[in-house]
């Protein structure tokens, strides 16, 4: 399912990216083929039909450069762990997996439920180590909040989980922009 979510995205926006370099061409009269012009004019009508061709070239070079920056995120690698597999359970029927991400996102949750905590972000760089970051309100006792995150990240937490115990390496840091109080 997931190659062909990909599969898709990439085709749109190359579809996009497609669109907008041949408005850019187009409105520029790069070429001056008579079939081209026609289709010019046709995709200028339906798009922007009270806009001079310096605007519609405008609108396609924004269009192509857009399409550009969403492939070559769509291309990027994803953060470290979420495409990793854990090992949930196995029998004679099969393996259960939790993915990486899902890892993740359960650690990062469970330490925004301490009194404090304004955000977190966990990375995975290896299958038995997790890297997470708590932000914390600057009125925030750091030493009591890393001693909360240990204890919430416990072997229970682990078992709740359904998956090994994961070594985890906790950086507590003030937010630069903390919650306003009124």
């Amino acid at each position: 399912m997931t190659l062909i979510r990909r599969a898709t995205q990439l085709a749109f926006i190359a579809a996009v990216t497609a669109l907008g370099v041949f408005l850019a061409l187009e409105a520029t009269e790069v070429d001056g083929d008579t079939w081209r012009a026609n289709l010019a004019d046709t995709t200028r009508n339906l798009f922007a039909p009270d806009r001079a061709a310096w605007q519609i070239a405008l609108i396609g070079a924004a269009l192509a450069i857009g399409g550009i920056i969403l492939i070559a995120a769509q291309l990027a690698p994803a953060r470290k762990g979420t495409s990793r597999m854990l090992e949930v359970g196995s029998n004679e029927d099969g393996a259960t997996h939790l993915t990486g991400r899902a890892t993740l996102r359960s650690v990062e949750h469970e330490l925004r439920q301490i009194e404090g905590v304004t955000g977190s972000a966990a990375v995975m760089p290896t299958a038995k180590k997790i890297h997470a970051t708590i932000r914390v309100d600057d009125r925030c006792d750091l030493a009591d909040i890393e001693t909360q995150a240990h204890e919430r990240l416990d072997t229970g937490f682990w078992i709740n989980l359904g998956v090994p115990d994961i070594a985890i390496a906790i950086t507590v840091e003030f937010d630069p922009r903390p919650p306003r109080v009124r």
